[in-house]
């Protein structure tokens, strides 16, 4: 943190002498950016982001429509509304609305920017379930990538790309991305994890040997903090994989072990992902109970089953199944 402080102290000094140098600003945007993910507590982060914001202001100032600038702006705007910063609904609301705004007219202005490219393709993941809103996913990644395949968040691009496709029931298109990841960064665990979930389509065989061969890779590669997650994640889609290759009472076995509580699943995620497999199962009751569950856990989410976005293809086969009607009436398509 000192050597943040100490470049924005000489950054302050550029901008004193030379007043109009809106790149002194910006680097100072840049600064405070740096400093947030290094912050001692949610205050320090927040203070952090206001800063850099303060900075994108005074620069747009000096330079109205300046394209880095209106992306710096967007990019710190979305990511204080990602962190939950804002003091109310409304507060929130308009800061989203805001940083949308500031991101799609910086890549309008430059096309070839491709941190808010990467941004805003992050950012269209925030909005209820369309498919609209998957089809800007994936423009946006892919245009992030296009400019610059080198950026330092290159893998959290690629991973975007493979997820989008993913969502869009687009499964050729995903493993290509997926395929993409691994050769880039074979030690990212991401890119065992989508090659386990591309098993759940027609894309790839449902092969359950190869199966546990992949979640042993993705158990030694995943970061140490976010492994007890992940692994029983990796498990349940394990467990959907069982069922496809046609041993479902290894599939309910495994599918039993991987569940856990909130202290491993804090967002209570797992009964969602869980639902799916159990739709690959067969097991219609037991898909629609948990998905009631995550319902009753995110009242306000939307994520694919229909309450104000479109239904997931996850859930096709619950179509007709009267108690999934049932959960999702009023927001069925």
């Amino acid at each position: 943190m000192a050597l943040f402080a100490e470049a924005d102290s000489i950054l302050e000094l550029a901008e004193a002498a030379d007043p109009q140098w809106v790149e002194a600003i910006l680097l100072r945007v840049e600064v405070a950016y740096g400093e947030f993910p290094l912050a001692h507590d949610a205050r320090e982060a927040a203070s952090a982001l206001e800063r850099g914001i303060g900075h994108a202001d005074r620069a747009l100032e000096l330079s109205p429509g300046d394209a880095k600038a209106l992306g710096l702006r967007g990019t710190l705007r979305y990511r204080y509304w990602l962190e939950d910063f804002p003091h109310d609904a409304t507060e929130a609301e308009n800061l989203f609305a805001a940083a949308h705004q500031d991101l799609e007219t910086a890549v309008d202005i430059d096309p070839m920017l491709a941190t808010a490219h990467s941004a805003l393709s992050h950012l269209y993941y925030q909005t209820d379930y369309q498919t609209d809103d998957l089809l800007n996913v994936v423009l946006s990644a892919r245009r992030a990538y296009e400019a610059d395949a080198y950026l330092s968040v290159a893998d959290v691009i690629l991973w975007r790309l493979y997820s989008g496709y993913y969502d869009l029931e687009q499964p050729t298109q995903a493993q290509r991305w997926c395929d993409e990841g691994r050769r880039r960064f074979p030690d990212n665990f991401r890119f065992a994890q989508c090659r386990l979930w591309l098993m759940t389509t027609d894309v790839s065989v449902a092969d359950s040997d190869e199966a546990w061969r992949l979640l042993q890779e993705l158990a030694t590669l995943v970061p140490s903090g976010d492994s007890t997650y992940q692994v029983h994640e990796a498990r349940m889609v394990v467990g959907g994989i069982l069922a496809l290759a046609g041993r479902p009472d290894s599939a309910r076995s495994v599918l039993m072990a991987a569940r856990a509580g909130r202290d491993v699943d804090p967002t209570m995620y797992l009964p969602f992902v869980e639902a799916y497999m159990r739709v690959l199962l067969g097991d219609q009751d037991e898909a629609v109970e948990l998905l009631r569950r995550w319902v009753t856990a995110h009242p306000e989410s939307d994520h694919g089953i229909g309450a104000g976005g479109d239904i997931n293809w996850w859930w096709r086969d619950l179509l007709d199944h009267p108690p999934f009607r049932e959960l999702v009436s009023g927001g069925a398509r």
